[in-house]
């Protein structure tokens, strides 16, 4: 834990600053994101962590820090008198900006970018930040937009969103469905037109209509609320669920092959369900190789899922044919087996 700590800290631009730096760095040549603030405040080490991180995304801001048990001087300068106090200086500007925002990695990143238009180096997020342009525009373009209007002093919301950005991530193959927050505090009149009046306020926009979310909060049940509205059939790890690739009337002829002794005739009730075409594989690699090997191919698959190795297709692709195995087969423990991967590609 050490050594990853050092390994970020040397990544990063982040500046301690003295009374001998301070004039250099707030209102310096680069713009300044600064906190205030003291050892023994315990807000100040909860949110270290992310402000540390949040430096390691520019290169043309700096991120610096005034302990003002040391350096009061500086403190009382910049009218600090609680901590951590925050404040953005812009480039060659010893009056900053107050920061009062959420103390994530992510929210530290949008307030140096939105006030200096300096992009962070970090990659897409998978929970949309909407706005009053691109909430529209969004609702306009996908079938299912989940949406969680928040403040960001918000008790409940700090501890939902979290669960939304889960529930982002495990949807993030989904073309048509998008999870996302708009903060209030920043777009309060715009938030006002959708009736929002306590947060977190959650709302599914659906091909027109506005869905209230009333379940859990929780990235289970929220995945499992676009599930059941959108058609969607994703699981909290981003992988197809179990019902994925099964078909109904399929179900009745895997008993009837699983128990007979001559396969044949099962095989053949199974050709004639439409969609049923996988069914039919695993039904003849087992009559014709047995059991074990359909065991082995579970878990050459299960594998490779835990892994997540290959594109969204793929893995969408094998997680239906997974299911389908899972019909005649026990589900196995997972042992990643690369090198029987090529033996499985005929399925």
């Amino acid at each position: 834990m050490l050594l990853v700590f050092f390994s970020v800290f040397s990544l990063c631009d982040y500046i301690e600053i003295t009374s001998d730096n301070a004039e250099s760095i707030i209102g310096g040549e680069k713009p300044a994101m600064v906190k205030f603030y003291s050892p023994n405040c315990g807000h100040c080490r909860a949110m270290a962590e992310d402000f540390l991180e949040a430096s390691t995304l520019f290169t043309e801001a700096n991120f610096a820090g005034v302990d003002c048990s040391k350096n009061n001087k500086v403190c009382d300068a910049n009218k600090v008198n609680g901590y951590p106090t925050m404040y953005l200086f812009p480039k060659g500007k010893k009056e900053g900006i107050e920061y009062q925002g959420d103390r994530s990695v992510d929210s530290f990143a949008d307030f140096v970018e939105e006030n200096t238009g300096i992009k962070a180096k970090r990659p897409p997020r998978l929970m949309v930040e909407m706005n009053p342009v691109s909430l529209p525009k969004t609702i306009s373009e996908r079938k299912c937009v989940f949406v969680t209007f928040y403040a960001p002093w918000c008790g409940h919301c700090k501890r939902f969103l979290p669960q939304t950005k889960i529930a982002a991530t495990a949807m993030r193959f989904e073309a048509n469905s998008t999870i996302g927050a708009l903060n209030c505090d920043k777009y309060k009149t715009f938030c006002e037109e959708y009736q929002v009046s306590g947060f977190p306020t959650i709302k599914l926009f659906k091909e027109g209509q506005i869905v209230e979310y009333d379940s859990d909060r929780t990235a289970e049940s929220v995945i499992e609320f676009m599930n059941g509205h959108c058609g969607t059939m994703r699981g909290v790890d981003g992988l197809l669920n179990n019902k994925a690739g099964l078909v109904e009337d399929a179900q009745p002829i895997v008993q009837e092959f699983i128990d007979a002794t001559d396969k044949t005739a099962s095989i053949q009730k199974m050709e004639a369900v439409a969609g049923a075409d996988f069914y039919v594989k695993v039904m003849k690699r087992i009559a014709e190789k047995g059991i074990e090997a359909a065991k082995k191919d579970m878990t050459v698959m299960d594998g490779i899922l835990a892994a997540q190795k290959g594109s969204p297709a793929s893995l969408d692709g094998m997680k239906m044919r997974y299911n389908v195995f899972a019909q005649f087969v026990p589900v196995p423990t997972p042992i990643p087996a690369p090198e029987a991967q090529a033996e499985t590609k005929e399925l």
